[in-house]
């Protein structure tokens, strides 16, 4: 059965105002037609795009974990190099009191010695 054939048994069945305006009813299929078409190609196209958008997403958030870690090692770093740098000055400290036994003989107390500490 070929299609024209198929076109005419459909049209036999058919209402006599369809068969009057048969021009009209076929101006109305081709737009919606096209329109079905236009839907399915946008929603292709659209679909293609939020898939582009999602793995720039995707690739940004990526950078800015690689980046996040990137700082964090450094921070890490930098405060492992701030404690033996403040480790350092402790044990000169210390190194330089046992140096000079006649620091021991300061007569202050606790609280001269805060008191001595904060005015200078």
């Amino acid at each position: 059965m070929t299609m024209v054939s198929l076109i005419f048994d459909l049209l036999k069945g058919a209402s006599p105002l369809l068969l009057k305006y048969w021009k009209v009813s076929l101006c109305v299929v081709l737009v919606l037609g096209s329109f079905a078409g236009g839907y399915y190609t946008s929603s292709k196209f659209r679909d293609a795009d939020e898939k582009d958008l999602l793995s720039n997403a995707i690739d940004e958030r990526d950078k800015a974990v690689s980046k996040n870690r990137d700082l964090s090692e450094k921070v890490n770093q930098l405060e492992a190099d701030l404690d033996k740098e403040k480790n350092k000055g402790i044990r000169e400290v210390i190194k330089y009191v046992k140096s000079k036994p006649e620091l021991d003989d300061c007569k202050l107390d606790a609280d001269g010695l805060r008191l001595w500490n904060n005015i200078h």
